[in-house]
């Protein structure tokens, strides 16, 4: 009587090639997905960034300035921009997977008068 199936050679060459695969592809797709999170993280600061210009941009056609300078810089932080509109927070950081605190600022300095430069402050995204 002929018994039909796999033999365990034949099983075995088969997990460690499945495994050999899996030793491939979770590199490659944690790679993939640390990329995207950083991707995401620098689109949040762009957000940021944009808000940050509005609200400077704002201030500046004011006849008395919300925002206090000290050497031509400033930190404009979330709970300020949330706080006069330009943003709703809570915001959640796509690298830690937690919510900005409302104290992350963004740097503005005006020492050139023409283009003022907007920073995060681990200058990740600059």
């Amino acid at each position: 009587m002929l018994k039909k199936g796999f033999t365990l050679v034949e099983l075995v060459i088969v997990i460690l090639i499945l495994g050999l695969v899996l030793a491939i592809a979770i590199p490659t797709v944690s790679s993939i997905m640390n990329k995207s999170k950083n991707n995401s993280y620098c689109t949040q600061i762009d957000i940021f960034k944009t808000a940050t210009k509005d609200y400077v941009q704002d201030d500046r056609d004011k006849t008395v300035s919300n925002i206090t300078w000290s050497d031509n810089t400033t930190c404009i932080n979330l709970g300020e921009l949330s706080n006069r509109g330009y943003i709703n927070l809570p915001i959640k950081n796509p690298k830690t997977n937690e919510n900005f605190e409302p104290s992350f600022c963004i740097t503005v300095d005006k020492s050139n008068k023409k283009a003022y430069k907007y920073s995060d402050p681990d200058s990740f995204c600059n």
